[in-house]
């Protein structure tokens, strides 16, 4: 019987194992599912079996893998942190973890030969939310959307549940409670204020503030709702009549408290604070700074704050009316007693200095929301406040926003190349929790990256939050829109030409003799991601060796074009080189992997590799994307990383991106403590190929979800990698670091996943450098300060005199094709210097055959051009505009269409001039534009176009990106 069960339970994991078919799109195909996966292991199980902690209802559509929140999906109720900013969320085994970290932790070398460096925000002391009779089963993720998560943690026992919604940049997190009575409790001391913030008069059925660990939550209650301090221990005496309370008098033993109120009532029901104090100082207090007219039945002392690690102790609570002593032998309560020694509560009031009352040690208070109803709800808010005051009025404030729960995130977004413009719209959705109707506006809030780069007329709130991405601002309402400018992606330049006037000209013969290395010595690794990089090397010196009517184009192109097909089809027993569907994960993965792609670490990198290889060979054959032929699948692969369709549900949507951070994440499923990117360059090169991609294939969606990319990720890669205007660091840590190389939710880090060498740290955000990477140029100053930067560092660092002497040629190469967008003479003149020394010379790096070429390439068309123009843009997506000194140089525009098209070349002030036509055929230098004197429009030759090109670095150390 053992055997046939066992067989059913393999069957039953996997039933469509043993029917493994190509499934063809177009000319090319993939596996139904990857080949791998039949035999059991760690990729069976995580394809078929880990567990998917998402609603019933969600798990046949797409599922978000690369997110803030997606350790949740992977790990449940054990999950880490989910950094909302300005909140982080922390499901827990018993209920909810909140944190409001509101400063920031820097770590950074003592001298300026050592190296690292870091800082993170510090999380804080918690607000615990749980319940008696309450223990969640799971958390889940039970919906998503653009920046907002709605997770749930049932007891599937009992049938009770909180449900907690939230979204990127909101200072609220709405709670919504089933069957549950909420307890809070507190990492650390807490004290709670009413909306004045004086202290908070218990049981209240009003919004209040925590203040805890230096820090302030608002608690935003529902209607009918009542908190009180249930377990806080006190000692009320019965005065027998209304009686003057003039003095109160303490005698502590040594567990006294250091913390507590004197209150006073007529009834035991409503309660005036008199007396309160934060500071006792223990051993014998004489309390006469009453309130003015203090007088009651009854005198209550509410124990806060322990002064030891034991509970409280007293030998005598004495009260005064003027000089009579009026509570002594009088009936006494208190909230608890030790259970052993006979410390009861009659001893506090005996008259007896030598006896004592003494409570249970073990009993902490616990703040006790009952709600008014089975199903209710509450809010928390982080309020960013440095007094009391000020916290009880931003609670104020905020009560106009709290109860607008956010149900639904939306980024719009859309290109117009005439204008040059991305302009985005995002779009909250809210609902008053009070009625269930449609609700009005809340708080929103964004990033410097989009804030400070993008225009807008938002009229920002003085409800401001540090972040680890600088400071969060926030405006109310529920549509905020934005708009960047876009210059354009150009695809390539034009073959360089030798002009008498440059100290270093180009020369032909040098590139052709480089060309012929590499055609000599390619790479066609098996995995994705070293794979991927010798794809779009291969694609790119096709399209080079066609420019310059080489030899060797023939060979070049049937050799990209081969490897491409291998890996974009899928035959029956192939091992490597073909890309497989995850069905259960709506997934599309490549093998060989690595670097943990096979659980969708680095996709974007391995896969915007095959996505630019595809643009770029579609330019050597324009037949390539045909939808008959690889044009499908080349979609497929793009979609794995960044499905800009939200109707189609085989892929989820912009799995890699978080439209709010502004940023891809490389670190798979995340982590316990969030997500993270080291390569912001990878990751733009990945929005480089989708837009090219798109104008290829002419599909706008695809094109316009590029442009959104490639606009957010390039003010993100600045302001957060960089710092590129000093305003988002640490002051601590911008003295010693300008720079860092592993972003992550909490933080940053001046290290890689692979090396700390400064070639590393700055390397791994130039490559693969290739002209689409225009944002590295856009302010010229900065980009030769950040070269200094690497250069200093590597000396003081590492001993290199300079880059030549990095001791791996690549990593070289990576250096200058940073360097040549600022400040082409410096990398022409070295190459030229370089190519002089005998190859035999240690600091010979031009015998790096897959890179030098192109380096030289490059850095002699930028040469000729002049620097990237941010003030110029043409109407043709795939261009770029070049300028000297401020003024227009040249237009390099790509017409991937069959037809004529008309080029016009903008300014602030609308077009220049009248424009030329532009259509397919072979390039040629005279496709740039030169204005001349007296003449208006610029020079095309018929059937002339320009290409596109990337940077790709051969091969660098192993390393594993979390």
């Amino acid at each position: 019987m053992k055997q046939p069960l066992f067989l059913l339970a393999l069957l039953a994991t996997a039933p469509a194992l043993r029917a493994q078919t190509p499934v063809p799109v177009g000319a090319g195909s993939y596996a139904s599912f990857p080949p791998r996966a039949v035999a059991p292991g760690p990729l069976r199980d995580f394809v078929y079996n880990k567990p998917l902690y998402v609603a019933r209802s969600k798990k046949s559509g797409p599922i978000p893998t690369n997110d803030w929140w997606t350790d949740l999906l992977v790990r449940g109720k054990d999950a880490g942190l989910l950094w909302v900013y300005p909140l982080v969320a922390d499901p827990d085994p018993n209920g909810l973890n909140l944190n409001f970290p509101n400063s920031i932790n820097v770590n950074v070398p003592s001298t300026a030969a050592g190296s690292g460096g870091s800082y993170d925000m510090a999380y804080g002391g918690n607000l615990r939310v749980t319940a008696t009779g309450y223990t969640p089963s799971t958390a889940q993720a039970e919906s998503w959307s653009d920046w907002g998560l709605v997770m749930s943690l049932p007891d599937t026992t009992t049938g009770k549940n909180m449900t907690v919604s939230m979204a990127h940049g909101v200072p609220f997190v709405w709670v919504e409670t089933q069957g549950i009575s909420p307890k809070f409790n507190f990492e650390r001391d807490a004290t709670y204020l009413a909306a004045d913030g004086t202290p908070l008069t218990l049981p209240t059925r009003n919004s209040f503030v925590v203040n805890t660990d230096g820090r302030y939550f608002g608690v935003h209650v529902a209607p009918g709702s009542t908190v009180e301090l249930r377990g806080q221990q006190s000692v009320t005496i019965d005065l027998g009549s209304r009686r003057a309370v003039s003095t109160v008098r303490l005698v502590w033993e040594a567990a006294f408290a250091s913390a507590y109120d004197v209150l006073v009532s007529d009834d035991k029901a409503t309660w005036q604070r008199v007396y309160s104090t934060t500071a006792s100082p223990g051993g014998t207090e004489n309390l006469t700074a009453l309130t003015p007219s203090a007088a009651g039945r009854y005198v209550r002392l509410v124990l806060n704050k322990r002064a030891t690690n034991f509970g409280y102790s007293l030998f005598e609570m004495q009260v005064f009316d003027g000089s009579t002593l009026v509570s002594q032998n009088r009936p006494v309560e208190v909230t608890s007693t030790q259970p052993t020694g006979g410390f009861v509560n009659t001893l506090v009031n005996d008259g007896n200095l030598s006896t004592r009352w003494a409570s249970d040690a073990t009993q902490q208070p616990q703040l006790v929301l009952t709600p008014g109803s089975v199903n209710s709800y509450f809010v928390v808010s982080a309020l960013n406040a440095t007094s009391n005051q000020a916290a009880g009025q931003r609670l104020t404030a905020y009560e106009a926003y709290a109860y607008n729960k956010v149900t639904d995130t939306q980024v719009q977004y859309g290109y117009d190349p005439i204008a040059g413009k991305v302009n985005l719209t995002w779009r909250l959705t809210t609902q008053d929790l009070r009625t269930g109707q449609a609700g009005g506006p809340t708080l929103q809030g964004f990033l410097p990256h989009l804030y400070q780069n993008a225009a807008h007329s938002l009229a920002f709130t003085s409800y401001d939050y540090l972040s680890p991405r600088g400071t969060l601002k926030t405006v109310a309402g529920t549509s905020f829109p934005f708009a960047y400018d876009f210059q354009g992606v150009i695809p390539s330049y034009t073959a360089p030409v030798s002009r008498a006037a440059d100290v270093n000209p180009y020369d032909v013969a040098t590139l052709n003799r480089l060309v012929t290395a590499y055609a000599q010595n390619s790479s066609n690794r098996a995995d994705t991601y070293f794979g991927g990089k010798d794809i779009v090397l291969q694609a790119k010196y096709a399209l080079l060796a066609k420019e310059l009517n080489h030899p060797a184009f023939a060979a070049l192109k049937t050799q990209a074009q081969t490897n491409l097909v291998n890996w974009m089809t899928y035959q029956a027993g192939e091992s490597s080189r073909y890309f497989a569907r995850y069905d259960r994960w709506k997934a599309l993965v490549g093998f060989d992997s690595s670097f943990g792609s096979e659980e969708f670490v680095d996709n974007h990198f391995h896969y915007g590799y095959f996505t630019l290889a595809c643009a770029i060979y579609g330019m050597v054959d324009p037949t390539f994307l045909q939808e008959n032929q690889y044009g499908g699948m080349a979609r497929l692969i793009a979609k794995q990383y960044a499905n800009w369709d939200k109707t189609d549900r085989s892929q989820p949507w912009m799995r890699t991106f978080d439209p709010w951070v502004g940023h891809s994440y490389a670190g798979g499923v995340s982590s316990g403590n969030g997500n993270n990117q080291e390569s912001s360059s990878e990751a733009m090169q990945s929005w480089i190929g989708l837009f090219l991609l798109g104008d290829a294939l002419n599909d706008p969606g695809m094109r316009a979800a590029g442009a959104f990319g490639y606009t957010s990720e390039a003010a993100a890669s600045l302001e957060y990698w960089f710092d590129w205007k000093q305003r988002i660091f640490p002051p601590a840590y911008a003295a010693s670091r300008r720079m860092g190389a592993i972003l992550s939710n909490q933080g940053l880090a001046h290290a890689t996943y692979f090396g700390a060498q400064e070639k590393y740290v700055h390397g791994i955000e130039y490559l693969p450098v290739n002209p689409g990477l225009t944002y590295l140029a856009r302010d010229t100053a900065w980009a030769r300060r950040e070269y200094s930067d690497l250069l200093r560092e590597s000396r003081a660092v590492n001993g290199y005199a300079s880059e030549l002497d990095f001791g791996e040629d690549d990593w070289s190469h990576v250096a200058l094709g940073f360097k040549y967008m600022a400040d082409p003479k410096y990398v022409t003149k070295l190459l030229a210097d370089n190519l002089r020394l005998p190859t035999t010379d240690p600091r010979y790096i031009m015998d790096a055959k897959e890179v030098a070429g192109l380096t030289y390439f490059y850095a002699h068309a930028q040469q000729n051009l002049g620097y990237f123009s941010s003030k110029f843009h043409t109407n043709f997506p795939t261009s770029s505009v070049f300028e000297r000194n401020g003024t227009f140089s040249h237009a390099v525009a790509y017409n991937p269409s069959a037809s004529a098209q008309t080029c016009t070349v903008y300014n602030a002030q609308g077009a220049l001039s009248p424009p030329p036509s532009c259509r397919r055929g072979p390039c040629s230098p005279s496709q740039r534009w030169v204005p001349r004197p007296h003449a208006n429009g610029p020079l095309h030759k018929p059937g002339s176009h320009q290409y596109r090109r990337v940077y790709g670095l051969a091969a660098r150390p192993q390393r594993y990106r979390r």
